[in-house]
């Protein structure tokens, strides 16, 4: 479970590295939560489709961390 956990991180890392060059860190966050939510939508096991695992909740609870508190209300 440490090793998925480990990689699932360092994915994400790749993947926010990568996404981070194109604009705000606030929209890429919110892009990993929705294709991490997506993944779990698309899981073939059925024991563990569309639910959240300890190592789901861990990179979301990451993610959302990283979301400024100001996107979450909007600017206005």
């Amino acid at each position: 479970m440490r090793l998925k956990l480990i990689y699932l991180v360092v994915r994400g890392l790749f993947t926010w590295g990568r996404l981070s060059l194109r604009g705000s860190t606030a929209k890429d966050v919110e892009i990993l939560i929705l294709r991490h939510q997506l993944a779990v939508a698309q899981r073939r096991d059925p024991r563990i489709a569309r639910k959240l695992t300890w190592g789901d909740r861990a990179w979301l609870a990451l993610l959302a961390g990283l979301v400024p508190v100001s996107s979450l209300y909007g600017s206005g």
